[in-house]
């Protein structure tokens, strides 16, 4: 009898090379992983966060606009920063709401990349920001201001922008560079899990997709929130050390309340930027470096919007810190009619914004000698 012996195709696949390959045809057929109604709830967040996000950086961008030749460097970097989130919100999140809305990503292999691309160029952008502005806070701080100029009563107003003019350029060379990456194929653009917007493909196991995950982490998430929280730390050493050497209490009392409050406004700011965009940082380490299976598809989602709630929450916050953009607030809900209070306001408002007063010398007093006693004259 005549045996036959059958040769089964083998099921193991050959080990992927780690030479770089452009971003392959992304696959959109999935369509979403939640469900209608989830769908549905998170386009109607989304929309909310739209409007808001445009309204918000708007009356940023506006109020500092209207400062005319007063723009300090830390004004053009908030200035940056409400441009990158603006631009975020304006021309991503309708594509996300249309794709929630359709249960599925409705705008095709070039679509998904393009929005991938602009998404991590801006929210880069965003993240790199926030060790620019305390660098320029700490520098403002520390050498603008040394003990003797505050002894003598006085202080740089005059701020230079010129490292202002390096900070932008080198964030966006460096967030152009890591989204750049991904395209010519060290890393890949994809579905997100929960298949109605685009991102990393974080889950990829291959050697050269986890060696770029893992540099996108740590240049973009790590070393950024790092160099803040030392900046912020030496900002507050800084000026606790300034406290105790003032020598016009007057003076150290207005000079203090106008660094504290800017401080608390620029710390408030990276917080929040840290607070929304650390969720999303978890998650995406979690698919990289574990099972990606393990993490349900609401808890990616959610992680994922709330990153994007940053682009309103953070010029919010501007807005609650800072007395002028309250004002810029009242301003454009009024349709910039609204006055601001009396002129002797405006005035005390005007000194109070300046980093350091000019002089602390105490002001002159006229009195008619009519008025003074005659023993008084006599001396």
């Amino acid at each position: 009898m005549e045996s036959t012996m059958t040769i089964l195709p083998s099921t193991t696949e050959p080990a992927e090379s780690p030479t770089l390959k452009p971003t392959r045809y992304i696959d959109i057929t999935a369509g979403s992983q939640l469900s209608s109604n989830a769908d549905i709830g998170v386009a109607a967040y989304l929309l909310f966060i739209w409007v808001l996000s445009l309204y918000a950086n708007g009356v940023v961008l506006i109020g500092i606009a209207r400062q005319k030749g007063h723009i300090l460097p830390l004004d053009i970097l908030m200035g940056f920063l409400a441009v990158s989130n603006g631009l975020l919100a304006l021309t991503t999140y309708p594509m996300v709401g249309v794709s929630l809305i359709s249960h599925y990503w409705m705008f095709g292999h070039a679509g998904c990349v393009g929005y991938a691309f602009v998404t991590m160029f801006l929210g880069l952008a965003s993240i790199f920001d926030l060790p620019g502005i305390a660098y320029v806070l700490y520098s403002t701080v520390s050498a603008k201001h040394t003990v003797s100029t505050v002894r003598a009563g006085q202080g740089n107003t005059k701020c230079q922008c010129g490292i202002v003019w390096i900070i932008i350029p080198a964030i966006c060379a460096m967030s152009f560079l890591l989204c750049m990456l991904p395209i010519i194929g060290m890393g890949e653009y994809g579905i997100g899990k929960h298949g109605s917007s685009c991102t990393i493909k974080w889950s990829t196991k291959s050697l050269i997709s986890v060696f770029y995950i893992t540099i996108l982490m740590i240049t973009g998430f790590v070393i950024p929130v790092t160099l803040t929280a030392i900046f912020y730390y030496r900002v507050i050493s800084h000026l606790r050390s300034l406290k105790r050497r003032y020598v016009n209490m007057d003076f150290a009392k207005k000079w203090t309340k106008v660094q504290n409050d800017t401080l608390m406004m620029t710390l408030a700011v990276g917080i929040c930027m840290i607070v929304c965009w650390a969720p999303y940082a978890v998650v995406a380490s979690w698919e990289t470096f574990f099972d990606p299976s393990t993490l349900p598809v609401q808890l990616e989602a959610t992680a994922a919007f709330t990153a994007k709630s940053s682009t309103a929450f953070t010029p919010l916050v501007h807005l609650c810190f800072t007395k002028k953009c309250r004002q810029w607030l009242r301003r454009t809900l009024f349709c910039f009619k609204h006055s601001d209070g009396s002129p002797s306001q405006q005035t005390s408002q005007t000194q109070m914004t300046q980093l350091i007063p000019k002089s602390t010398t105490m002001p002159s007093v006229s009195v008619r000698r009519s008025s003074l006693p005659s023993n008084i004259l006599d001396q």
